[in-house]
């Protein structure tokens, strides 16, 4: 009887007593209040809104501006058209080389922190390694057909002279200045006219037309230290010389 009354006692006790502790002490008070209000109110601003903040509103911005123009507009017409030909002459050492270090070290700073890394870094292996890949191996496959007397005159002049100017004064405006109308301005005529004009014709429009948009909105930094070097030395060898094998020889057997 005792224990008849004990369970009875402690059944009232559990049921009763724990109830009123398990639903309104426990349930409410910590399931309830103190973790649905951690679970709901803490994870969900922390996972909906601050990684909306960060993966919607920082990506989109990011993923749908910032690259919508690069891969839809820019990649599409480089992709297809421009680099049809640039993939088979002139990017096999591009693509081997250069872009395992554009791929690899670019993009990755490329995604993380931006134009801080493209501008200091990004630059540096722009200078120090792509222009010497590019004057070395680049131009092997450029100076066979239509630049054997660029990669002989006129890039000895361009190498040696031309890109120390580019690389310390000349990419200084070009990160701060040039990529605002390399993003904005300089990739709708690079995709669209740049590259149309350079697969097609060749240096026609890329002396008449190409330098005139280079030395009046991407260059004018540019155009004031880099390419006073540039002017004089290297493009009076490269406008005599170089660029009549080119205009004559060079797309003649490109439009052949």
């Amino acid at each position: 009887m005792l224990l008849s009354q004990r369970r009875p006692t402690t059944w009232n006790k559990s049921t009763r007593g724990t109830r009123n502790k398990s639903t309104q002490g426990y349930l409410e008070q910590i399931y309830t209040r103190g973790t649905r209000t951690k679970s709901t109110k803490g994870t969900r601003n922390k996972s909906t809104q601050g990684t909306r903040n960060k993966s919607t509103k920082g990506t989109r911005n990011k993923s749908t501006k910032g690259t919508r123009n690069k891969s839809t507009k820019g990649t599409r017409n480089k992709s297809t058209k421009g680099t049809r030909n640039k993939s088979t002459q002139g990017t096999k050492n591009k693509s081997t080389k250069g872009t395992r270090n554009k791929s690899t070290q670019g993009t990755r700073n490329k995604s993380t922190q931006g134009t801080r890394n493209k501008s200091t870094q990004g630059t540096r292996n722009k200078s120090t390694k792509g222009t010497r890949k590019k004057s070395t191996q680049g131009t092997r496959n450029k100076s066979t057909k239509g630049t054997r007397n660029k990669s002989t005159q006129g890039t000895k002049n361009k190498s040696t002279k031309g890109t120390r100017n580019k690389s310390t004064q000349g990419t200084r405006n070009k990160s701060t200045q040039g990529t605002r109308n390399k993003s904005t301005k300089g990739t709708r005529n690079k995709s669209t006219q740049g590259t149309r004009n350079k697969s097609t014709k060749g240096t026609r429009n890329k002396s008449t037309q190409g330098t005139r948009n280079k030395s009046t909105q991407g260059t004018r930094n540019k155009s004031t230290k880099g390419t006073r070097n540039k002017s004089t030395q290297g493009t009076r060898k490269k406008s005599t010389k170089g660029t009549r094998n080119k205009s004559t020889q060079g797309t003649k057997k490109t439009k052949e």
